[in-house]
């Protein structure tokens, strides 16, 4: 299964992004990491199938844009299971 990971610059909106995400697609939301420190950015992870997963950043995206949080996102179709080991 793909997943995404993508940046936000204010943590304290980084629920509403991510619930803006798993309410535009059928994904599941696997980790949400708040800002922990000068040099780590808030995150969040998704997976599911690969067009569930594009259309859930899309929309958590947008969100994130609108409030002028969004910095980045990158989707992974079929990630080796290390990706997982190391990011949860």
């Amino acid at each position: 299964m793909p997943w995404v990971l993508w940046n936000f610059i204010v943590s304290q909106r980084l629920l509403e992004v991510a619930d803006a995400a798993v309410k535009a697609a059928d994904v599941t939301l696997i980790d949400v990491r708040p800002e922990s420190g000068s040099s780590v950015n808030p995150s969040q992870s998704v997976t599911g199938d690969v067009a569930a997963v594009e259309e859930a950043v899309k929309c958590g995206m947008a969100a994130g844009t609108e409030k002028g949080l969004a910095l980045s996102s990158v989707v992974i179709p079929s990630p080796r299971e290390e990706i997982f080991a190391a990011l949860l």
